[in-house]
């Protein structure tokens, strides 16, 4: 009797056979530009022990939402280029999702100041961009900023069955990394003054986000049509459905053993 092997499923570089290099799952490491807004709020308040001001940050970092768009062709990608594929999405990260900023607090004269912050991106020329915060009291304020962060998705797909009517599943799962912290300088001046003056104070950096700072991204199942053995292929959207990279070919998606 001969042995009998199981079929499992995997993407295959190639069309099978002899020499097919298969991987029952793909690994994939993609810089992206994560959109971001920081929302934050500064308040004043007396030191009674230190007989001193200062005030306190704190807030969010609320990510733009991302998409992972599988693409399922009946070629591999570019052999027909009248051959758009079959698409489907999974929500990656909820837009909103946010990231709590660490809580600090800053020394600062007694009497409310009017604060200004520096948030570094290292997209910009200069790193940083400069706006009043307002002034800081023992009531709240509140601030937003807009800035695009520097991620990189670990994504992990995995091919599954295919069943009768053509479809095929895939499941997405991973993190995505933020290297770099991201910092804030905050500065205290006289009045509204935008520019520097000698009778300004810097009341120190916050880190707004710490290097090496995780975002899961949970298990994701997508079902696409694309036929017995259908070439998969992955890129990354945004919100708005805009793509923040290139597409990346997967291989076949194939049932081997």
């Amino acid at each position: 009797m001969g042995r009998s092997f199981r079929q499992f499923p995997a993407f295959v570089e190639y069309g099978g056979g002899a020499g097919t290099v298969a991987h029952s799952t793909a690994h994939l490491s993609l810089e992206l530009p994560v959109p971001a807004e920081l929302r934050a709020t500064l308040i004043g308040r007396r030191d009674w022990l230190a007989r001193r001001g200062v005030i306190a940050l704190s807030g969010a970092i609320h990510l733009g939402g991302l998409q992972a768009e599988v693409v399922f062709r009946a070629s591999p990608a570019g052999d027909l280029p009248t051959d758009l594929g079959n698409r489907a999405t999974a929500s990656i990260v909820t837009a909103g999702h946010a990231i709590p900023v660490p809580l600090q607090c800053f020394a600062a004269a007694s009497e409310p100041v009017h604060v200004w912050a520096r948030v570094m991106d290292s997209g910009r020329q200069p790193p940083w961009t400069e706006h009043s915060v307002g002034r800081c009291s023992r009531l709240p304020v509140m601030f937003g900023h807009l800035l695009t962060l520097r991620g990189t998705l670990h994504a992990m797909v995995t091919p599954g069955e295919s069943i009768s009517d053509g479809r095929t599943r895939i499941e997405i799962g991973g993190e995505i990394r933020f290297e770099r912290r991201l910092t804030a300088r905050f500065i205290a001046r006289p009045g509204e003054q935008p520019s520097p003056s000698s009778d300004e104070v810097d009341l120190g950096e916050a880190v707004l986000m710490p290097a090496r700072t995780i975002v899961p991204v949970g298990r994701h199942t997508v079902w696409g049509m694309g036929g017995a053995n259908p070439w998969i292929s992955l890129r990354i959207l945004g919100s708005d459905g805009r793509p923040l990279g290139d597409e990346h070919a997967l291989g076949r998606a194939m049932q081997v053993r």
